[in-house]
């Protein structure tokens, strides 16, 4: 399970070098069969607006003033179709050097499994309660089968 930063590509920065260092140590030993990689969208509480984007409300924002609760990196695209460059070609590379041995399948997660529950909505809930949530289901999750 590897977080990822509200805002930040699923499939990119920290994410890319844990996963690419994966890949190439089960290249290296000769696995063969799936690695799933499933990105979990977390919600977050936001301010903004849709022409003009979205950021975290600040924490000590009450809950019932966030302008939406989302998550704007989860649009309607499945995983494989918003691949960095990058990610692209280290599973072209994995593809070419493992002879398609090694599978790399990428999958939206459910967003209803969380890995931590959300809190109760509340006259008193903050954002930063709300968001904390968030954060920790915003995640990719790699599994090998």
């Amino acid at each position: 399970i590897e977080p990822v930063p509200y805002g930040e590509d699923p499939l990119g920065g920290v994410r890319l070098e844990k996963v690419s260092q994966l890949l190439y140590r089960l290249a290296a030993q000769k696995y063969r069969g799936v690695v799933e990689i499933k990105s979990f969208p977390g919600r977050f509480c936001l301010v903004g607006d849709a022409a003009d984007g979205y950021s975290l409300a600040p924490d000590e924002m009450l809950f019932t003033k966030c302008d939406a609760v989302g998550n704007p990196r989860d649009g309607a695209q499945l995983p494989a179709q918003r691949l960095s460059l990058p990610f692209a070609n280290l599973l072209g590379e994995i593809r070419h050097s493992t002879r398609g041995a090694l599978d790399v399948q990428l999958t939206a997660g459910d967003a209803a499994a969380n890995a931590l529950p959300y809190p109760q909505v509340s006259p008193d809930l903050t954002a930063g309660e709300w968001n904390r949530a968030g954060n920790a289901n915003n995640r990719i999750e790699i599994r090998l089968r």
